[in-house]
């Protein structure tokens, strides 16, 4: 209660200071974690517990974050579908949409920095009834290390060559076509400037098994990017946010 109660109160403070006082996040979690280190997260797709930790935010705990993709994915998950969610961050998405897959869809949750991952693991060992899997490697148009920060905003983390860390990247391709993996009914890509190289990497995929697309906003070259890739293939692409992806066939 204590922990929900904190970030209703968080809510109310205007962005400007909250963007200001981002040094005390630290502080804020250890807060919330005052004697409740778990909460119940209530969202319109069922509820989940999370466990409170550094990359927690008041619109998690409170079922909020990003409502936009909330409506999307309530829009195009149904049960026993599989979901890929690309920069999973801390998991919300992910748990979310485990809600809306159940019963007999999964999520694969791909997140290449290693704090976020363990973040993502604590979820999962408090909701083991949700099928969520970790997949610790950068979606990219390319197999092998690459460079990734993970510094600043946990959020805005990004493959790039100012990165202080060596993750590994595959292609979505190389996972499904080569390597088992079950084909997505829905992409959900949120990666910091790498939407052309995930959708590049994925092109035998999408051509073969078209899932929808849903691009979170980057930039304002997002929506572009991603009509020059998918409509060659037939898909119909709409701004939202987020960018919606979906083949002509399925509208």
């Amino acid at each position: 209660m204590f922990g929900r109660t904190l970030a209703k109160i968080a809510a109310s403070i205007p962005s400007a200071w909250k963007y200001k006082a981002v040094r005390l996040q630290p502080l804020y979690t250890r807060f919330m974690r005052l004697g409740q280190p778990t909460v119940v997260v209530h969202t319109e797709a069922g509820q989940f517990l999370w466990v409170l930790d550094g990359l927690t935010s008041q619109g998690i705990v409170l079922g909020t974050y990003e409502p936009y993709m909330q409506a999307a994915l309530r829009r195009f998950l149904k049960p026993g579908a599989i979901f890929y969610d690309i920069g999973a961050h801390a998991g919300f998405h992910s748990f979310f949409g485990a809600q809306l897959v159940a019963p007999g869809g999964r999520v694969f949750a791909f997140e290449p920095n290693p704090g976020s991952q363990q973040s993502i693991a604590r979820q999962i060992s408090a909701n083991p009834h949700l099928q969520v899997t970790v997949v610790p490697y950068a979606a990219l148009d390319r197999c092998g290390a690459v460079r990734f920060n993970a510094s600043g905003d946990q959020s805005q983390g990004h493959v790039g060559d100012d990165g202080s860390i060596i993750v590994e990247a595959r292609t979505l391709d190389a996972l499904v076509i080569d390597g088992g993996f079950p084909a997505p009914s829905v992409m959900k890509v949120d990666v910091e400037g790498s939407e052309l190289a995930v959708l590049q990497g994925a092109f035998a995929l999408i051509t073969k098994h078209h899932p929808v697309v849903l691009c979170d906003y980057n930039d304002d070259a997002t929506f572009a990017t991603v009509s020059k890739q998918l409509q060659p293939l037939g898909y119909l692409v709409d701004q939202g946010p987020p960018v919606i992806a979906v083949p002509s066939s399925r509208t």
